[in-house]
């Protein structure tokens, strides 16, 4: 789906990492087996997520999407102001 790693992260941060809802991060997972137990493939979901979060989040995650909100805020905020909205 994804050719390109930086993209792939990018779209992981956007959609999952809390910019545009609640986050959703794989990082997120408690580990409880739930998921496990009602998985009709048997996949290893705890041990997956723990894959997927090393290799997209990886380090200043929080820290990258803490910068894309205040920043994106930050031009609303001028827009408003400007009256560019």
């Amino acid at each position: 789906m994804f050719k390109d790693a930086n993209w792939a992260k990018l779209n992981y941060m956007a959609r999952v990492g809390g910019m545009f809802a609640e986050p959703a991060k794989a990082s997120q997972c408690e580990e409880c087996g739930e998921c496990e137990e009602v998985c009709p493939q048997k996949l290893p979901v705890s041990d997956l997520l723990k894959d997927v979060a090393s290799e997209m989040e990886g380090p200043f995650f929080n820290a990258k999407i803490w910068t894309v909100k205040t920043f994106t805020k930050f031009k609303e905020w001028q827009a408003f102001r400007t009256g560019k909205n």
